[in-house]
Formats: C-alpha cells, sequence, structure tokens
C-alpha cells in the first residue's frame, strides 16, 4: 500500500455509519479487530436555566464522536487498556508538573536571594522539565490516528469529515460508501518556491 508522507486526504460522510474495507489502515493486512477513533469538540449554544428566568446563558456542550475501524491484529489497541493507560499518563504527568513547578519556585525565590542551591537542585530541575516535554510529544495521535482520524465533527448532525494518510485506502472507503461520502481535497506540504 502506496502511503502519501506528509499529505492527508480529507473526506466528507453524511453519516458516521462509515464502511470500511476488511483490510488495515496501517499495514494493508487482512482486518481482524476494530479499533476505535474518537473526538471531541465544545459547542457553544445557549443554556436557559429557570433561575435567570429563562433568559439565554452563554454555554457549551461537549460533543463526543466515536468511530470504529477495522485493524489487523498487530495494530489492534483495546478501547478500555488505551483509556486506562491515558488516565495514569495524566496521573503521572500531574505528578511531575507540581515537582517541577515546586522545584522551580524553591530555586527562583533562592535565586531572588541571590543564593546558589546545590547542584542536584537544577539537575533534578531539568530532568522534570525534558520529561514533562518527551511526555507531551508521547501523548500524541495513536499510531491507527496516524493513518485515520476524525478532522472536524459537524454539530447538529451525523455528519463527519474524516482524514486518511494513505490515497489509495481512502479510494476504497469512498467507492464503499458511495453517494453518503464524497473527497474534498488532499493537503500536501509546501515546497520551497525557486526563482528561475
Amino acid at each position: 500500500m502506496g502511503v502519501l508522507n506528509d499529505q492527508k486526504y480529507l473526506v466528507h460522510f453524511e453519516t458516521s455509519d462509515i464502511l470500511f474495507p476488511d483490510e488495515c489502515p496501517i499495514c494493508g493486512r487482512h482486518a481482524s479487530k476494530t479499533s476505535s477513533i474518537i473526538s471531541t469538540m465544545k459547542d457553544w449554544t445557549r443554556v436557559h436555566s429557570v433561575w435567570y428566568f429563562n433568559r439565554g446563558m452563554k454555554g457549551s456542550v461537549t460533543i463526543r464522536k466515536e468511530i470504529q475501524v477495522p485493524v489487523c491484529e498487530e495494530h489492534h489497541i483495546d478501547f478500555h487498556d488505551s483509556v486506562k493507560m491515558k488516565g495514569i499518563f495524566s496521573l503521572i504527568m500531574g505528578l511531575l508538573m507540581v515537582f517541577f513547578l515546586f522545584i522551580g519556585a524553591v530555586i527562583f525565590f533562592y535565586a531572588v536571594d541571590l543564593v546558589v542551591l546545590p547542584l542536584p537542585w537544577y539537575v533534578t530541575f531539568l530532568a522534570l522539565g525534558s520529561a514533562i516535554v518527551i511526555g507531551f510529544w508521547a501523548s500524541g495521535p495513536s499510531r491507527l490516528e496516524k493513518f485515520v482520524a476524525i478532522e472536524k465533527i459537524m454539530v447538529g448532525s451525523q455528519e463527519v469529515i474524516l482524514k486518511f494518510k494513505n490515497l489509495e485506502y481512502a479510494k476504497k472507503v469512498l467507492r464503499l460508501n458511495g453517494d453518503t461520502a464524497k473527497p474534498l481535497r488532499v493537503s500536501r506540504p509546501e515546497s520551497p518556491h525557486t526563482d528561475s
């Protein structure tokens, strides 16, 4: 399967009941399982309350969209395991942030008084900062979401836009879904302009 590096193929679907080919979008092997791609967005709307005589108050509602994508055994990700791991990861990142801010504050206040702390304080501060940066980098999209991801959720309808990395796979999805799917565009990286 030819993968288009740094190119994304966008497809608009009129329904979230999307048909996918029985092949893994990552490697092209036969798909025997399914994994979820998930996206959330804020829908800013007007919330009415009897306490304010039914006058409109600005508020937001979180919209969550989950779509099942067929994948092979190797690239299958269990949704519940993924949620559990993300929860543990968020807890660890939170603790790292607390220690990082605490040590940073101690270093700052001692620096204001022109007091130099022992070297381990600075080494720990840099180590925590590096761990946080690496953690945020590692918490990006899953392997599946790098190949198939939800680009946009249409508020008030079942319509959704998916982003594909593999053009051939996207074409197969288009054929399977017929009139309920239409291609939007291919986004390519800008090439540097050269003067002739």
